[in-house]
């Protein structure tokens, strides 16, 4: 009997431990519990928190990019102007160059930077005309691509046809065909315009046929070339067919300078009688060696 009781004492301890054991895991598992609750919640607040945080900070991104498009006074502005500039011709560049060959690309007109600081305005006129009034303007413009060079910082000069693309601007035509003729992008600043002119793709005369000037003195911009009004005047004769269109560099130019030391009528004040006289003028043996000279 004695043993049956000490046995069931036993069971009992046993049971008693038992329950203690489990009484500890459930407050274990309460706390486990909670702290896993406390974690959840805290998690959920950092995102939230985060996602706040972000919130706020595109935000004020976007007003502060508005603020820098629109002119702002941020320390930024110019920088950022000339990194947009820099992405449009690396755009542009990247076309150029693809599979290697002078397959013609489109280029914004604002991308491309003269060779030449002045233009013929009333020729610029006429083929702005002739841009609005084209039947298919893509058609005309692929068969008068313009021919560019890439130079430092990929920055594309073109070495022909700034008429066309100032009449383009003019036009509202935002793109033209360009091909690429040479890739001086290695060079520097100074290497690459002794190379230039040594090619003779820069004209470094002004409106009033003085120079050379500096190629450093060029505008950035075709929108900022200067008016040569014996520009127009070698252009109104050629199309006349006072001279023959020659593939030289720059031959009207030459043309320009010519009638500008023999015309005695200034086409600023009458311009068809200024063409009408550098007509006879073409003819003189004093032009035989300017390019296009009719014998």
């Amino acid at each position: 009997m004695s043993d049956q009781k000490q046995q069931h004492s036993c069971n009992y301890s046993l049971l008693d431990e038992g329950l203690a054991s489990n009484e500890k895991l459930y407050e274990k598992s309460l706390l486990q519990e909670n702290d896993m609750n406390v974690k959840k919640q805290t998690r959920a607040f950092i995102r939230v928190s985060g996602l706040f945080l972000l919130s706020v900070l595109a935000v004020m991104g976007v007003c502060y990019n508005a603020y820098t498009l629109i002119g702002g006074n941020t320390p930024h502005a110019r920088v950022n102007t000339s990194l947009r500039s820099k992405m449009q011709r690396k755009d542009a560049v990247t076309q150029l160059q693809l599979g290697g060959d002078p397959k013609l690309v489109e280029a914004d007109v604002n991308t491309l930077r003269p060779t030449q600081l002045v233009l013929g305005f009333i020729e610029v006129a006429e083929k702005v005309e002739k841009l609005k009034n084209a039947n298919d303007l893509q058609k005309f413009l692929e068969k008068r691509p313009v021919p560019v060079v890439l130079g430092p910082d990929k920055a594309m000069y073109i070495i022909d046809h700034h008429h066309l693309v100032r009449a383009a601007m003019s036009a509202g035509v935002p793109k033209v065909y360009i091909q690429q003729e040479a890739d001086f992008s290695d060079m520097k600043e100074k290497k690459f315009w002794e190379k230039m002119i040594d090619k003779k793709w820069v004209y470094l005369m002004d409106e009033n046929g003085n120079g050379p000037h500096p190629p450093e003195s060029f505008p950035k911009s075709v929108q900022e070339l200067r008016d040569d009004i014996f520009r127009s005047v070698a252009w109104a004769v050629r199309e006349k067919e006072g001279f023959v269109k020659a593939d030289i560099p720059f031959a009207e130019f030459a043309w320009a300078n010519y009638f500008r030391k023999v015309l005695k009528t200034n086409p600023k004040d009458n311009f068809d009688k200024a063409v009408d006289e550098a007509m006879e003028a073409c003819k003189s043996k004093d032009a035989k060696d300017l390019p296009g000279y009719k014998k």
